[in-house]
């Protein structure tokens, strides 16, 4: 019950507090988490190259579950502060989550900083900080629901269950032997991953105003909160299998940008036309929010921009062998990138489900 104490006991400002410093905490795992697993990868290439070197694939295992079990970690902490913090103040803070990244990459990867991502850092941070200073808080509420507190969003969530359909459908043609524009196709996967996110975040978001059971027997009684917890589960899975086949698709410069941007909109656009945050606020204060939202995308993307002149090029996984036979298929790129497909915040974020 301590989720129904802190949701409806506390003051707006505490639970403000509170989740902007979960979502900071998240923010610091999961990008530790990345930096680890980046690291082993490149030790283990390092050594693929080099025979002479000295075998550590204990050390390098132990470095990559370590960072798979701070982004499994992080689960937590995310999770809970979209129940206590506005949507568009969590995904502001997931696109500093790359400035992060970045800063970790530059002194622990040796994978220097150049002056678009020295920009695009700067713009992000300033943006986030707009945000924080002058976003929305969580509207306060008199008790818990025992349905949808938002009720518009089930009319949303139908909408956008029928265009992911559609768009699985379209991705999945080829099975029937229909053909797709190439250019349309490039998006249809980070659309798809786009809408599953941005759902999976509304049912996060509804949790926090949801009753929840007193006992396990209570779920019987009230089923709303199993039903929205296998929902998550539900788009979790997808959002997870489609990253995989995404990956397999597309160049991951392309696609993870692209998932990324199409996933951080969405979530802009449901704080404002589904669940209202700033309709209690002035006019200044929600103009700087937003502006700060976007300012905070903009940056982020400069970061790590989509390069749509990789379409075409051959998608060539490099296999990695381990002390233990396993085979991992890694993406190997070119060394002074940032290695973005461990740095993926649309897959991190469906393992935090």
């Amino acid at each position: 019950h301590w989720i129904s104490l802190v949701r409806f006991a506390m003051d707006p400002w505490e639970r403000w507090v509170l989740g902007v410093s979960l979502a900071l905490i998240n923010c610091a795992m999961s990008s530790a988490g990345f930096t680890l697993q980046r690291k082993a990868h490149l030790l283990a290439a390092q050594e693929s190259v080099n025979p002479d070197a000295e075998k550590s694939d204990l050390k390098l295992n132990i470095m990559w579950a370590a960072g798979v079990a701070l982004c499994v970690l992080a689960a937590g902490p995310d999770v809970v502060s979209y129940m206590l913090v506005p949507q568009v103040v969590c995904s502001t803070m997931a696109c500093f989550r790359l400035v992060v990244v970045t800063i970790l990459a530059h002194f622990c990867l040796d994978e220097k900083a150049q002056m678009r991502e020295v920009l695009g850092m700067v713009v992000c941070s300033v943006g986030t900080g707009l945000c924080l200073c002058f976003g929305p808080v969580m509207e306060t509420v008199e008790g818990a629901s025992t349905t949808f507190y938002h009720p518009q969003i089930v009319i949303y969530l139908v909408i956008g269950l029928v265009i992911v359909l559609a768009l699985l459908g379209v991705e999945h043609c080829d099975a029937l032997n229909c053909r797709v524009s190439p250019d349309f196709q490039i998006l249809v996967l980070p659309l798809a991953i786009g809408f599953i996110t941005a759902m999976e975040k509304i049912f996060n978001t509804e949790l926090g105003f949801l009753k929840p059971p007193d006992q396990l027997a209570g779920l019987l009684e009230q089923p709303q909160w199993a039903i929205m917890l296998s929902f998550l589960a539900i788009l979790g899975l997808m959002n997870f299998y489609l990253n995989i086949r995404g990956t397999k698709r597309l160049p991951v410069k392309v696609f993870i940008p692209l998932s990324f941007a199409m996933a951080t909109a969405l979530q802009y656009f449901q704080s404002v036309a589904v669940f209202s945050e700033f309709k209690q606020m002035d006019m200044l204060e929600a103009s700087l929010s937003l502006s700060g939202a976007l300012l905070s995308l903009i940056g982020a993307l400069t970061i790590q921009p989509p390069r749509l002149g990789e379409v075409d090029q051959p998608h060539q996984p490099q296999l990695l062998k381990t002390e233990d036979d396993l085979e991992l298929n890694v993406e190997v790129g070119d060394m002074g990138n940032k290695g973005v497909s461990l740095l993926n915040p649309a897959l991190a974020e469906t393992a935090c489900h």
